[in-house]
């Protein structure tokens, strides 16, 4: 039984029908057992009462075009959106900002053909390809159609590997070449990735697909942060720490009040529910603690750093100045929840979005709210610097202050918008930065002092 075909014509220039008005074509039809029952360029205006497949050239821009599609829709199986016209309403559409009145009151405004009815294949093109629409139509007399989202033509598959590291891992498999790891990684100074390859099988790498800390990765989770495609995953350890929670070897969380804001700010929870949170994990105490205390304790040196990233990054880009690394003091059977990645390699830690996952399943419905068995922070006046690019400044600036020490942060916004942070609801990293600067304000000192929590 041979196959009826249907070309529609609406308003447009008709150079995709006369694009497959050859001999070529029309003998390809007949050996495809194809019959064609409308197509008025060729002189058959009768049609049929169905059709099998009705290619549709053209937009809408009167009645007359209206009427045509919707009798084609109607009588059609599958009906093909074919060429500019049809799919975006063709340059012709251009005019509908200063479009004039037509006779009886019409107005000649210029639409797809999508915008009236149920469009099921789209063939792109102005003019379409030849090739494409004889593929289609093989395809959909076969039954083996092409699904919307598939691929239409054949491609390059570009070779998948992975790069690995003690912390991160790469998939170039899933990348999609953004190039945010690429910017975040040149912005912190790291430089550890960058593009290869070239066309389309540009991907990212690390020089020679080295390992991620061969290449110079500080492990500052950057590039897992914003990767929007999971490309970038972070080695997780989150099983191995519930475990040993579990059975009594880790009792102690020592939580980052950057990592206390973030949480607080992302999932709209307030400060003792995050403490309450914690404690139904498996913590028998929860303290609230900055490194930042131990900027008091015979710290030496002209910079202190906020983690083995800024301790890596300060010695590779500015080694002229001393720097010291401040290290969290914690007991043993303790872990560090903290807003950056690198800790796990020198602590047991957890990031800040490994504990958002955590709160999640418990589910923060029917969270108590509970204070923190103890608070050590920072009372010390020192001056955080965010970025290197700012700290260059500040360290090139003649009247800079010499009685405060100099905190960096490498992460652009600082701790706040660190790499292990939990992932807010709000798109606007300004506006997450500015709320959890004043969530972290609120936790230094409405909750820690005025509520008489216990402060050591």
């Amino acid at each position: 039984m041979s196959v009826r075909l249907a070309v529609v014509p609406l308003s447009s220039c008709d150079g995709c029908q006369y694009n497959l008005l050859n001999e070529e074509f029309l003998d390809l039809l007949k050996g495809l057992n194809v019959k064609l029952v409308f197509w008025p360029l060729l002189g058959l205006e009768n049609g049929a009462e169905t059709y099998d497949i009705a290619l549709v050239e053209g937009s809408v821009m009167s009645s007359r075009d209206l009427k045509t599609l919707l009798d084609a829709r109607k009588k059609s199986r599958v009906l093909v959106a074919m060429g500019a016209c049809a799919l975006l309403g063709g340059v012709q559409a251009w005019s509908s900002n200063s479009v004039s009145r037509k006779q009886g009151g019409e107005a000649g405004f210029s639409r797809p053909i999508n915008h009236y009815v149920k469009v099921d294949y789209y063939v792109r093109g102005c003019p379409v390809n030849v090739g494409e629409v004889i593929k289609l139509l093989k395809s959909l007399i076969s039954g083996d159609l092409i699904y919307v989202g598939g691929r239409r033509f054949n491609y390059v598959s570009r070779d998948r590997f992975k790069i690995n590291g003690s912390l991160l891992e790469i998939e170039t498999s899933k990348c999609v070449v953004c190039g945010r790891c690429v910017e975040a990684c040149s912005l912190i100074g790291a430089k550890a990735l960058n593009y290869v390859f070239k066309g389309i099988q540009t991907t990212i790498s690390t020089p020679y697909q080295e390992s991620l800390e061969s290449a110079g990765c500080v492990n500052c989770g950057l590039c897992f942060a914003y990767c929007p495609v999971g490309a970038i995953s972070l080695k997780t350890k989150t099983e191995d720490l519930l475990g040993k929670i579990r059975e009594g070897f880790l009792r102690a969380a020592y939580v980052e009040p950057e990592a206390l804001a973030s949480l607080i700010e992302s999932d709209n929870l307030e400060l003792g529910q995050v403490i309450s949170a914690i404690k139904q994990i498996g913590f028998a105490k929860v303290f609230i603690y900055s490194n930042l205390c131990e900027v008091g304790n015979n710290v030496r040196g002209e910079i202190l750093a906020r983690s083995p990233v800024e301790f890596t990054i300060l010695n590779k880009q500015i080694p002229e100045y001393s720097v010291y690394l401040l290290a969290p003091r914690i007991p043993q059977d303790s872990v560090y929840i903290s807003q950056c990645v690198s800790w796990r390699n020198v602590v047991n830690s957890l990031t800040t979005r490994e504990l958002q996952l955590l709160i999640r399943e418990l589910g923060t419905e029917k969270l108590s709210s509970e204070r923190p068995d103890g608070v050590l922070g920072c009372w010390e006046d020192v001056i955080v610097v965010s970025g290197l690019k700012d700290m260059r400044q500040v360290l090139s600036n003649p009247g800079k202050p010499t009685n405060k020490r100099i905190v960096f942060e490498a992460c652009p916004g600082g701790c706040l918008l660190g790499g292990g942070q939990s992932i807010s609801r709000c798109n606007d990293l300004t506006k997450v930065l500015i709320k959890r600067r004043d969530i972290l304000k609120k936790i230094t000192t409405e909750c820690l002092v005025s509520q008489g929590w216990a402060v050591s």
